[in-house]
């Protein structure tokens, strides 16, 4: 890839989406952000090139796979002046499995939580986070999410005018695993006003008012790296023809399906 004076404020920009998305993703998506900052190892990814071979159909500075909890980079790098950002969803409806889930997401330190009376603590919430993932968790990566998930609500908020709420704790609204040190009653789960659905919907409505591209039926079909193996781009399917889709700042891969792939969720 080549090097100039913008790599610096690229990979700080990748960072701080890798960070937002993260966030908004969960304890699933944990680690599916990899391609947002440069690596140094060569292979892994794909073994299609970037270079002199690879014919770039469409060049955007940030590209989203997936348009379920995903989408929230796609939100946080246009809201923050990101100028070409791309969503392409490989099915007809957007959102995927999230647009049809009650809209709930697990957040620590959630400020309507903590107004409600939870005292939640940093601590306390990577304790949980860490037994919940039984030692084969990224560390790092949980305290990004710790640290970045009720930022990110607040902006949407403050933003959007978006209103969240923290669940009625007799109502269930309690993490999974009580046993866990570091466990919560209530507090952390995260209520979008309007359920999965209103909340996917907001939010596909919100990206196409504020100018992000979005291709539907467009799935990816391949990363492509550079000669050190960072992911520059992705191979994509779209009315029929191939296409190859470069991104200048990251990749953010939110493509869900884990819980129909024996083999990923028993890695």
């Amino acid at each position: 890839m080549k090097s100039n004076s913008n790599d610096t404020n690229a990979i700080s920009r990748g960072d701080f989406l890798k960070s937002a998305a993260l966030a908004g993703l969960g304890i699933a998506g944990l680690g599916v952000l990899s391609a947002c900052t440069p690596s140094k190892t060569s292979g892994g990814g794909s073994d299609k090139p970037a270079g002199s071979s690879v014919t770039w159909d469409k060049e955007v500075d940030v590209l989203v796979v997936g348009s379920g909890t995903a989408a929230y980079a796609a939100l946080v790098a246009k809201g923050n002046d990101v100028e070409k950002v791309l969503v392409i969803e490989k099915n007809s409806l957007w959102g995927g499995t999230s647009a049809t889930s009650g809209g709930t997401l697990w957040i620590p330190l959630f400020y309507a939580g903590q107004e409600a009376g939870m005292n939640d603590t940093r601590e306390d919430a990577l304790k949980y986070m860490k037994a919940c993932a039984a030692g084969r968790g990224n560390e790092k990566a949980m305290e990004t999410y710790i640290d970045n998930g009720n930022a990110l609500l607040e902006w949407t908020r403050d933003t959007f005018n978006w209103k969240w709420g923290s669940g009625n704790p007799d109502a269930g609204f309690k993490d999974y695993y009580e046993p866990y040190e570091g466990f919560r009653p209530f507090g952390r789960q995260a209520d979008f006003e309007g359920g999965g659905a209103g909340e996917w919907a907001t939010i596909q409505a919100k990206l196409e008012e504020i100018g992000v591209e979005i291709m539907m039926e467009t799935p990816a079909t391949d990363l492509i790296v550079d000669e050190n193996g960072a992911v520059v781009g992705v191979a994509a399917v779209s009315d029929g023809k191939a296409i190859n889709i470069k991104a200048n700042t990251c990749v953010v891969l939110g493509t869900g399906g884990f819980d129909h792939n024996p083999e990923l969720m028993s890695a």
